[in-house]
């Protein structure tokens, strides 16, 4: 399948579903490996958010340059990865 082909899972209701795990669409298209990094990818990072909650909210008030490094690291993160699966864009079927 080339990279502006769609799979099966280009519907409407299969991109609400990859927003909630990204590589879904990846995944039901055939491109199991790359599916299942960008939703392992994305657990973790979701995993270090919830785990790190206390001190990501305390950042605004007590963080130091390291913690609002490490907060935008982790938002870029979810943006890149989230992007990546949801969109189904031509970069991250390169990777397969």
């Amino acid at each position: 399948m080339s990279s502006g082909e769609r799979g099966p899972a280009a519907g409407s209701a299969a991109r609400w579903v990859s927003l909630l795990l990204p590589g879904l669409r990846h995944y039901q298209a055939g491109r199991r490996g790359l599916g299942a990094a960008l939703a392992a990818s994305w657990l973790f990072f979701v995993a270090t958010a919830a785990y790190a909650w206390p001190r990501i909210v305390a950042v605004p008030r007590t963080g130091s340059l390291d913690d609002w490094i490490a907060l935008a690291t982790l938002i870029a993160g979810l943006a890149a990865v989230g992007w990546a699966g949801a969109s189904g864009h031509p970069a991250a079927v390169r990777l397969q």
